[in-house]
């Protein structure tokens, strides 16, 4: 990715190119009403409502609700220089986040329909974006003539297929306001040269691959058939409040597993694009501890950036099977030995199909307890606990449920 700091200098001239055009011409801005209206939303478009789109939902007499979407954009088109100038229209609110089928015309079939700017897509070659605008998504995809792009300050997210096969696109001019650009924004961009960014944050640009964040956290689920599942998120905000403007998944992800007897990290998958690795049933043996590390990669071209490891650790502990004896006055809880387990828990009720309480901790695998009232009913589960090496402990799973009433 290359930086300069007279990247102004290109809007500039531009700009400048345009202003000439337009008053030669005697050209005003024409006024777009966009109006959308669909069942249901593309993939990238359906958080528009936590990024603060104004929307309106429709239910149909069937109850059927789909999704209404519109806002007001001002624009100069010239034919002959292929400029197009975009501008948010009077209501800023409405018009801050251009719409997927904005340059496409007028559409309308049982289902969907849209009502966008009346011109010729062919014919675009240079587009600039005044200020006033947020966030963009497949509004420039496919436009296969357009070879410059200057967006605008202020504009924080490009967002999925933003340019999606624009062939002949070469310079490309973003702002130091954006913060997000998704790892698609510029699928089948195979001519872009030049990318003008001044900004801090470390973006996926073309031509340079961003160094990814590290992964907050992996889990790990260990099945009682001894089958091992990672799963994981880029980023938990992201995840959690979509709203919040976050950089996009990684390219692709390394899983790792630690080989205790050479020490050293062993990889079990290599550039996998799923957020989650699950192996085949019989991978981990009964008491084994096993740790697992997980990285990000982001690649461009011939550039590779790594993230650094996010670890996680557990033990396979096989359910325990419990027997229980009836004793006079009390009972005697017994269960197999666990392999990995430090101790267990034992949970106990009085009532069928009652909730569960935690009663006590035993490090042995038997448990008797005497004085109890006579015809008391119990029922009690037992679950075994693992220490691990990084100061945690692990949860196994609750054995089937077993009943006895004191004699």
């Amino acid at each position: 990715m290359k930086r300069i700091k007279n990247y102004l200098l290109l809007i500039a001239v531009m700009a400048v190119s345009v202003i000439s055009l337009c008053f030669s011409a005697g050209a005003e801005y024409a006024i777009c009403n966009y109006t959308e209206h669909q069942p249901f939303l593309p993939d990238h478009d359906t958080n528009r409502d936590q990024h603060g789109v104004p929307y309106i939902q429709v239910v149909d007499d069937d109850g059927m609700t789909s999704t209404s979407f519109y806002g007001t954009y001002k624009y100069s088109f010239d034919a002959e220089t292929g400029v197009l100038v975009l501008a948010p229209g009077d209501d800023k609110k409405r018009s801050r986040i251009l719409p997927q089928y904005l340059l496409f015309g007028s559409y309308d079939n049982d289902d969907i329909f849209y009502i966008g700017m009346e011109i010729d897509r062919s014919a675009i070659r240079h587009i600039i974006m005044e200020e006033g605008f947020r966030e963009i998504y497949g509004t420039f995809s496919g436009l296969t003539n357009l070879e410059t792009v200057a967006l605008p300050e202020g504009l924080e997210k490009v967002g999925c297929l933003s340019f999606k096969d624009c062939r002949s696109l070469r310079n490309f001019v973003m702002p130091d306001t954006v913060r997000y650009v998704a790892t698609c924004a510029f699928e089948g961009c195979e001519s872009i040269t030049r990318v003008y960014y001044d900004g801090k944050t470390d973006l996926d640009l073309p031509g340079d691959a961003a160094t990814p964040p590290k992964i907050p956290q992996v889990n790990l689920k260990i099945s009682q058939d001894g089958a091992i599942r990672l799963s994981w998120y880029d980023h938990l905000e992201a995840y959690y409040k979509p709203n919040r403007i976050h950089r996009d998944i990684a390219d692709y992800y390394r899983v790792y597993q630690w080989d205790y007897q050479n020490k050293k990290w062993v990889i079990l998958s290599s550039l996998q694009k799923e957020r989650n690795y699950q192996t085949a049933k019989g991978f981990a043996k009964p008491g084994e501890k096993c740790r697992f590390a997980v990285r990000s990669i982001n690649k461009n071209g011939t550039s590779t950036k790594w993230s650094d490891f996010t670890t996680c650790m557990g033990v396979y502990m096989k359910t325990p099977t419990l027997k229980v004896k009836a004793l006079q006055g009390g009972y005697k809880l017994t269960w197999n030995k666990v392999p990995g387990a430090m101790g267990y828990q034992i949970w106990y009720t009085t009532k069928v199909n009652g909730a569960f309480t935690r009663y006590k901790n035993a490090y042995t695998e038997s448990f008797t307890k005497t004085g109890l009232k006579k015809g008391t009913t119990y029922y009690f589960q037992v679950r075994p606990v693992a220490e691990l090496s990084n100061g945690t402990y692990q949860l196994g799973y609750f054995s089937k449920t077993v009943k006895v009433t004191v004699k």
